[in-house]
């Protein structure tokens, strides 16, 4: 399946794949609500975050990466 990207900061990108292909319209509107609780629940970032849906059939695979271009 393919992946997607979306900025969450100029430096720190979101990077999801759904699971199924009719999927990617609601993993970007999961991921636009992503962005709020990312930014109200981490200060900082630390590595590679991974982050799925918590529903009972997962659509959404998320990972959250930071993108340094020194």
């Amino acid at each position: 399946m393919q992946n997607h990207f979306i900025p969450l900061h100029p430096t720190i990108w979101a990077k999801y794949t759904p699971r199924y292909k009719d999927v990617k319209q609601n993993c970007y509107i999961y991921m636009k609500l992503l962005e709020k609780i990312w930014w109200e629940e981490n200060s900082s970032i630390k590595g590679i975050t991974k982050i799925e849906n918590n529903k009972k059939d997962t659509i959404c695979y998320v990972e959250v990466f930071r993108y340094d271009q020194n």
